[in-house]
């Protein structure tokens, strides 16, 4: 059986281009989704790989077993990747990702001109006509389109401090970083940065290590105690300071190797 589910997209224009509405329909696998509930199609743009927080939008069931979801093109896009995900297993297509070229795009010349372009497979770029509007007003809508993303994903916490974020962005760069010595998919990495944020220690950059096991249930693992008592002693370099997230990383990947974790196809 194959490890990924089939799917067919369609556009609101027989050529994708931005403003247009992508709809994904999606035939899921049961190996890989044996539970249908709560999928999502996560989507980014320009070569996404999973590196920064994704466009989410919510699955609905429009026939017996297809699911059908809908996301409007950006004016910043020159194609889309795309995931399906019930937070916990990721249908990727094998690491490779589901494409979708944009074919018809916004560009700007030197003199502020805008122009409607036409984007063939190979990169070769047509204008195919001048736009109403100047190169200063499409850089506004881009802006409010990447903020729309952002918003659309991530909780705005207006009295969040500089230093907390800061906090938080070194927690991203610790969790890329640890990702790649363990040959760990970013996706994966962003699950599991997700769920160490949920038990560290307030704003600090390690949880107690009696919370690993709630760390790991996050993350769909039910885990014995004398287990995580074993792979804490193992992994952690000063248990009584608590774990730091590439420690509960590499505690997660050891379990991942052993098949207790997340499947991601």
């Amino acid at each position: 059986m194959d490890d990924h589910g089939a799917i067919r997209w369609r556009s609101t224009s027989s050529k994708l281009g931005v403003g247009d509405v992508l709809t994904v329909q999606y035939k899921p696998c049961r190996n890989v989704f044996p539970i249908t509930t709560n999928l999502e199609l996560w989507a980014g743009f320009n070569g996404w790989k999973g590196e920064d927080k994704p466009l989410r939008a919510p699955f609905f069931e429009v026939q017996e077993g297809v699911l059908e979801a809908s996301i409007t093109i950006p004016n910043f896009a020159k194609s889309v990747q795309f995931i399906f995900t019930d937070g916990f297993r990721f249908d990727t297509r094998e690491g490779q990702y589901y494409q979708a070229h944009v074919y018809h795009t916004l560009e700007k010349d030197n003199q502020g001109n805008v122009f409607k372009c036409f984007h063939e497979l190979d990169g070769t770029v047509r204008r195919l006509e001048k736009q109403n509007r100047d190169a200063q007003e499409l850089e506004r809508l881009i802006d409010e389109e990447l903020a729309s993303v952002t918003s659309s994903v991530i909780e705005v916490e207006t009295s969040v401090s500089d230093t907390a974020e800061k906090k938080r962005l070194a927690l991203r760069e610790e969790a890329m970083a640890t990702a790649q010595t363990l040959h760990m998919h970013n996706m994966q990495a962003h699950e599991i940065r997700e769920a160490f944020e949920k038990v560290q220690r307030g704003d600090e950059s390690v949880t107690d290590t009696d919370r690993i096991g709630a760390f790991l249930e996050h993350l769909g693992m039910e885990v014995p105690e004398p287990t995580i008592e074993e792979l804490v002693g193992r992994h952690c370099e000063d248990p009584e300071d608590g774990a730091s997230l590439s420690e509960a990383m590499r505690i997660f990947h050891e379990l991942d190797q052993k098949n207790f974790g997340i499947t991601i196809m």
